[in-house]
């Protein structure tokens, strides 16, 4: 069987929480196979990323970035785990 994807475009006018259901103009059913990633930072993040760090606060690593959602089984054989409980990374 295989896996039916969509891309979630977050938008923060509409966000009301984690608890919610996203709306349906933030959804798009895609092909995964001809799909294109980002190819750069969308400018909502690093404004976030700049302000949270000028605040000394931990933040989301994926804010305002297009998420992919997909039902079904996804082959992680060979991809890089990130283990978030260990110590943050140094800058």
């Amino acid at each position: 069987m295989k896996n039916k994807n969509a891309v979630y475009f977050y938008n923060k006018e509409n966000y009301k929480g984690p608890a919610t259901d996203i709306p349906d103009e933030e959804i798009q059913i895609i092909d995964i196979i001809s799909y294109q990633e980002c190819s750069a930072l969308p400018s909502d993040t690093l404004a976030y990323f700049t302000e949270e760090h000028r605040k000394g606060v931990k933040f989301g690593m994926f804010a305002h970035i297009p998420h992919i959602l997909s039902l079904g089984n996804i082959n992680v054989k060979g991809v890089n785990k990130i283990n978030w409980s260990v110590a943050p990374v140094q800058t």
